[in-house]
């Protein structure tokens, strides 16, 4: 068998074959936004496959792609399926061909044009190494992190975004090794992908890429973030507040995730607590007067742990929002 990486050289350099992967769903502007972006990078193209894969978009998304991006694979899941699924249509597709790194990026992104070859030449470093990341920035405050890698809370599962809102002076420039990666933007080893497999399809939303993390690099690899690779994230830094349905996924797959990745008593403890913590927070937006307009956020809380513990998983029922309402 040929190997994949002689048929490309670039000065003199190998590079290894990547497909970015972008999931779409009613966002066509910022879906060609970030691939016109993409088309800038200085990686190689004939190592380099980018995937757009849609969720069911309402807007001509995939026609226009197709039309204005001949060289972008374009896959069509007919519905939104949720994150998890609707990125494992291009992982699955990557997989098929000869990639040797998969890219989760979000279409609401922009991209430097060293992006990619910064994070593979830090993978290709060490092979330790399963995972990259490069730094966030919020797209409206261009030097505003929004995420330079992440860390997880082992004790109840909550997960933090680091050095999140800090204006970037330069004060950590050095690659170093994190908790996890951001779905916004990570770049996995393939080898990782046909041993651990592909994203958990239970999470539909959130925390499904820090299980897939935590899941991948489970033999002891490392996640390194890189801040020499720089992407502009367009999510407004006044936009961070939660919704009913945000409220119910990361409280359901919060226990999930927990569940999936602590075992023994401390996972029973990890697990105990956070159940307990939910239950707490759900009484008293119950009981206290100035809570009473959060009603819904509550209700779907409610759902997430009730679902949890009988097992249901996957796309929320939007009845939960309509009947909290009433």
């Amino acid at each position: 068998m040929t190997d994949r990486r002689t048929s490309a050289s670039t000065q003199g350099k190998t590079w290894p074959f990547t497909s970015i992967i972008l999931l779409t769903w009613n966002q066509c502007q910022l879906t060609t936004d970030c691939l016109d972006s993409l088309a800038d990078l200085d990686y190689p193209k004939d190592r380099l496959q980018i995937i757009v894969c849609d969720n069911g978009s309402r807007d001509n998304t995939p026609a226009i792609i197709r039309e204005r991006y001949p060289h972008v694979v374009m896959i069509e899941n007919g519905d939104n399926v949720g994150f998890a699924a609707g990125n494992n249509s291009g992982v699955h597709h990557a997989l098929q061909g000869s990639a040797d790194y998969i890219m989760l990026l979000n279409n609401d992104t922009v991209v430097a044009p060293d992006m990619l070859t910064r994070l593979i030449e830090a993978a290709e470093r060490d092979p330790q190494i399963g995972i990259v990341t490069p730094k966030i920035y919020y797209f409206d405050e261009p030097q505003r992190i929004w995420c330079a890698g992440a860390a997880i809370d082992w004790r109840n599962g909550e997960t933090r975004r680091l050095q999140a809102e800090e204006i970037d002076t330069g004060q950590s420039e050095s690659n170093h090794g994190v908790g996890f990666a951001s779905g916004c933007a990570m770049c996995v080893r393939r080898s990782l992908v046909d041993q651990k497999g592909l994203l958990d399809e239970r999470f539909f939303i959130y925390y499904e890429e820090t299980e897939w993390c935590v899941r991948l690099l489970s033999d002891g690899l490392g996640c390194l973030y890189v801040p020499g690779s720089k992407v502009w994230h367009k999510i407004s830094s006044a936009m961070q507040a939660g919704s009913p349905r945000s409220a119910y996924y990361m409280t359901r797959n919060r226990l999930l995730f927990l569940r999936k990745t602590q075992h023994g008593w401390r996972g029973l403890v990890a697990l105990s607590r956070a159940l307990g913590r939910e239950i707490i927070y759900i009484t008293v937006m119950t009981l206290r007067p100035r809570h009473r307009a959060r009603r819904v956020e509550r209700n779907t809380r409610a759902h997430g742990v009730l679902d949890f513990l009988r097992g249901r998983f996957g796309k929320m029922p939007e009845s939960y929002v309509s009947t909290a309402k009433s």
